[in-house]
Parts: C-alpha cells; sequence; structure tokens
C-alpha cells in the first residue's frame, strides 16, 4: 500500500510509499530545526527512526542530543507545519486551506507548503551528495506543489 500524492488542475502526481515522505521531505525539514541525526553514538541510534516509531527501547541517549531533537520537533510545527503536521495518508491542500488541529489534520495550505518546500531545496547543507536522495523527493514533490499553485487550482490530494 502507498501513497499517492495527486495536483488535481494539472494532473501531476508522485506515488510512493508512506515512508519515502517521512524519511526524505520531512527528515530534511526535521534536520533543518535542528534534529541530530543520531541520538546515540554508542550504537548509531537514528533519530528519525526514534521519532517514526515513538519508542525505541531502553536506550541511554546522549541528554544534550535528545534535548536537541525534542527542541527541533517542538519548533518543526511552526517552520513547517502543512509539510509535518497535515496527515500522511489522505487530505486535501487547497490555495486558502488551514490546518485542522483540532481535527484529524487532513487539511492544508497549497501555497505555504510550497514555501516550506522552497525552504528545503533552497538550503545549502542539503546539497551535500548524502542528502540526494532525499532532495530529489523533495525536489519531485516541489515542482508538482508549484506546478499546481501557479497554473491550476493549488489543490494537492492525498490518497
Amino acid at each position: 500500500m502507498g501513497l499517492y500524492i495527486r495536483a488535481k488542475t494539472t494532473g501531476e502526481g508522485m506515488s510512493y510509499s508512506y515512508s519515502r515522505l517521512h524519511h526524505n521531505a520531512r527528515y530534511l525539514a526535521l534536520l533543518f530545526c535542528g534534529m541530530p541525526e543520531y541520538l546515540d553514538d554508542a550504537n548509531i541510534e537514528l533519530a528519525l527512526v526514534f521519532y517514526m516509531n515513538h519508542f525505541i527501547g531502553n536506550k541511554n541517549f546522549n541528554t544534550t542530543k535528545l534535548g536537541q531533537f525534542l527542541y527541533a520537533i517542538q519548533i518543526s510545527g511552526i517552520k513547517f507545519p502543512n509539510l509535518l503536521l497535515h496527515s500522511d495518508c489522505e487530505g486535501t491542500y487547497t490555495k486558502n486551506g488551514k490546518l485542522d488541529l483540532n481535527g484529524e489534520l487532513l487539511t492544508g495550505n497549497s501555497k505555504n507548503l510550497l514555501k516550506e518546500l522552497e525552504k528545503l531545496i533552497n538550503e545549502p547543507v542539503f546539497q551535500q551528495e548524502k542528502y540526494s536522495s532525499q532532495l530529489e523527493y523533495t525536489k519531485e514533490f516541489y515542482t508538482l506543489v508549484k506546478n499546481e499553485v501557479e497554473t491550476g487550482k493549488g489543490i494537492i490530494i492525498f490518497s
């Protein structure tokens, strides 16, 4: 089962697994907000794995890195609300849309999503080879959203 992201007017679409969104665009957003790549230097435990699974087990995480991780999570909802707070399995972005923080996070703003994705693809740190896969996906997502916002009705559908 996968995630299909579709632009209503242009008909452009992206079809990948749900984790592709998390391990690419959302991963870059969390790094942008200061998430360390690892929480546990001894075991090289990925911070993203901790974020995605919410519980890894009893580890003795580096408290400084854990603090950085928690801070990044807190500010990520401010800097990237449309990318990180929107449902990853269904819902719709529109040009005038707003996040429904009291609901199921099924709505968002496509113009603001475009700005958030643009921040990521223009971030100099992410131009490094080690982020090429994440950046490639994020650019593809950005292009889909940009084309729909600029030439269409600005409706992006997750299904």
